[in-house]
């Protein structure tokens, strides 16, 4: 048994590596251009992807097998969903596999995600399938992970014409919403706990977004902002969607907004202690960005 599933793995492996060798070798690589929102955990990513795939001619590609999880939330805040990870499995694998998927802002997570371009070793050939498949068909594939915020230039060796979505959070909003499902799992339990997860969470923010700019810097006409607010507030969303269909080249469209429930949505509260020590974060950002630029 063992054996025949060692066999079947390594058949596999090569009949992948000569697909995409085969793609890759070619000029189809230019005749396709899907789309791919990007951004931190938590920073609406879930929210835009589903605003997307009511565009008729926008199709999704994560597998969600649970048809109201779009929908679940945990005091205001929206559950993780439309993750594409399977086009990618063997790279998200690679990853958590390492033991840095919990440890917000170690170096070590940045390091074990991040592609500074393809290799013949990396296996793409199921996202290379999937958005052909689906452009073949006349619709734009939307693609929603939150690892591919390290991955942009992996991702435009693959596909020279991708266009990015890429949503921004503040970094109040940001920390406080993750403390507060921390919270919520009674992960911490005192304020000094607090103050050093919002540390790890801020450093987090911090290389992930300066990374993620760092790379785009060098498409900007292939990506466009957003900013969270505006996506998770239900009397901006329209106008924002509007915004991003034009960049998308795609007719503009009335969106259902019903999911996005403003009475339930995620509000900063006034924690005097996390919003003491948020402050002196962003201080101590700007002091050491600023001694940075000096010295270079």
């Amino acid at each position: 048994m063992l054996g025949s599933n060692v066999l079947r793995l390594f058949i596999k492996k090569i009949l992948n590596y000569s697909y995409q060798k085969k793609y890759m070798d070619s000029n189809n690589k230019y005749k396709y251009s899907p789309i791919f929102i990007l951004g931190s955990n938590r920073s609406g990513t879930s929210v835009l992807t589903r605003l997307l795939e009511q565009h008729p001619i926008i199709a999704k590609t994560h597998e969600d097998k649970t048809s109201n999880l779009p929908n679940k939330k945990v005091r205001g805040h929206y559950v993780g969903y439309s993750e594409s990870h399977q086009l990618l499995e063997q790279l998200t694998i690679n990853a958590f596999a390492s033991g840095c998927g919990g440890k917000w802002g170690n170096p070590s997570f940045i390091s074990s995600v991040y592609k500074g371009g393809y290799k013949s070793s990396i296996d793409v050939s199921s996202l290379i399938f999937k958005v052909i498949k689906i452009q073949e068909k006349g619709f734009l594939p939307v693609i929603k992970d939150n690892l591919n915020i390290l991955r942009i230039n992996l991702l435009t060796d693959v596909f020279p014409n991708a266009k990015f979505i890429y949503i921004t959070r503040s970094l109040e909003s940001y920390i406080q919403s993750n403390i507060k499902k921390l919270a919520d799992k009674e992960v911490l339990e005192d304020s000094s706990e607090i103050k050093k997860e919002a540390s790890k969470i801020s450093l987090h923010w911090m290389l992930v977004n300066l990374v993620g700019l760092f790379e785009l810097r060098s498409f900007t006409s292939k990506y466009m902002e957003v900013d969270y607010e505006k996506i998770t507030d239900a009397t901006t969303v329209q106008k924002e969607m509007n915004k991003i269909f034009n960049f998308l080249d795609i007719d503009n469209m009335n969106l259902d907004l019903s999911f996005i429930d403003q009475k339930r949505k995620f509000t900063l509260e006034e924690n005097n202690l996390l919003k003491e020590y948020i402050l002196s974060i962003k201080e101590t950002l700007t002091k050491t960005s600023s001694k940075v630029l000096k010295k270079s």
